[in-house]
């Protein structure tokens, strides 16, 4: 998809607005003639509503477009741009347009939000043609298929900005992540993305930008947008990760320790949760949990209740189903299948998800090599 980052930080002047909107949409490439479409459409609902836009499209030109509306109100401006074709999928470049968005369309509040071609973890896209390393938010074609990482997201808004965003919107496949969310805790209050793939024509801005919109607290503006996007997108609570990585850190720990008595239970709750992916290599935390929990005694299925208690604290959408308000961790089913690539720092290491999911499989490699074991023995001895 494209990469649109609309950004919501504390930028406060006498004349700001509630709320201001920063877009910059990464759509060389396949994406072109959508991300055309894309920018026309948010402009035109910012125009509507009344918002305060600034909007950076890249559609593989040398040199990206860039617009700004203040209370809807076009002004158009030609920012800086580097010598050739710029890099959309890096943090030097995404800082200076959030830099120049702050001092152009100044607000109380701003929303980013990315929308982009979004890899799962097997570091596959939509159409299951492998995108890059996971995670990846966008990928810039023209800078050699660079993809924009949460980290690089994250240093952005920091230093564009100079703070943290109310609202980070992920519009593009497989956000939902809590490896993405997890990057993003200290620059963004909520994180609005989907767990699976979203339509290449991205959210559906004309219903969920409204005059009314402006005067709203972040909370409910970020459940109001999820609820009108037209697609199943999760709300999270950047502050409650932090408690989720502690709960979800003592659940691995005690089933690393009992794998042979955990692996059935997870084996179970593993085939009966939502996936996604080219590979259905993300799974539902959520629905895990509730199987672990329920196939499980004693302190494994206190653990696990008390995960499920912290999820349902972080995710601020209400209502469970279907895609409607799932968290993603990658967990491949295959034997030997290898490991992402991803930081120690990162949720998944962090948390002791990478830990007990190598367990898993190790446990499940020695029961087949077992297995293999007595079937051989039983045939010589016949």
């Amino acid at each position: 998809m494209i990469a649109l980052a609309l950004v919501a930080g504390l930028h406060c002047t006498a004349a700001a607005e509630t709320w201001s909107l920063v877009a910059t949409i990464c759509a060389d490439g396949d994406l072109a003639p959508l991300g055309e479409q894309y920018a026309q459409r948010l402009v035109a609902a910012a125009r509507t509503a009344g918002w305060s836009l600034a909007l950076q499209l890249d559609n593989g030109d040398e040199r990206p477009s860039r617009r700004l509306l203040r209370a809807g109100e076009e002004v158009r401006v030609e920012g800086p741009v580097a010598d050739g074709a710029p890099n959309l999928a890096c943090a030097g470049t995404l800082t200076e347009f959030l830099a120049l968005a702050g001092a152009e369309v100044p607000a109380e509040r701003y929303a980013v939000v990315v929308f982009g071609h979004g890899a799962s973890a097997s570091g596959r896209g939509w159409d299951g043609a492998t995108v890059g390393a996971w995670p990846a938010l966008s990928i810039d074609v023209s800078a050699g298929g660079d993809a924009l990482k949460p980290d690089e997201l994250a240093e952005a808004i920091a230093e564009g900005l100079g703070g943290r965003a109310e609202i980070v919107v992920l519009d593009c496949c497989y956000g939902a992540s809590l490896e993405v969310a997890w990057a993003l805790r200290e620059v963004a209050g909520l994180v609005v993305a989907s767990p699976g793939r979203l339509r290449s024509t991205g959210l559906a801005w004309d219903a969920m930008l409204e005059p009314a919109g402006t005067s709203l607290g972040p909370e409910e503006l970020a459940l109001g947008w999820a609820a009108g996007a037209g697609q199943d997108l999760t709300v999270l609570r950047a502050d409650r990760l932090e408690e989720l990585r502690g709960s979800l850190r003592r659940l691995c720990g005690l089933m690393v320790e009992r794998m042979p008595v955990a692996a059935p239970s997870l084996t179970e709750a593993r085939s009966a949760c939502p996936t996604w992916g080219s590979e259905s290599e993300m799974c539902d935390l959520r629905a895990l949990c509730a199987g672990v929990a329920a196939g499980s005694s004693g302190e494994l299925k206190v653990a696990a209740e008390q995960t499920l208690g912290t999820i349902d604290r972080c995710v601020g959408l209400p209502g469970w189903g279907d895609g409607r308000g799932a968290v993603t961790v990658p967990f491949a089913c295959g034997f030997g299948r290898s490991w992402p690539a991803v930081a120690p720092q990162g949720f998944g290491e962090s948390s002791g998800w990478g830990a007990m999911i190598r367990a898993y499989h190790a446990r499940l490699r020695n029961l087949m090599q077992r297995t293999d074991n007595d079937r051989r023995h039983d045939g010589a001895a016949t």
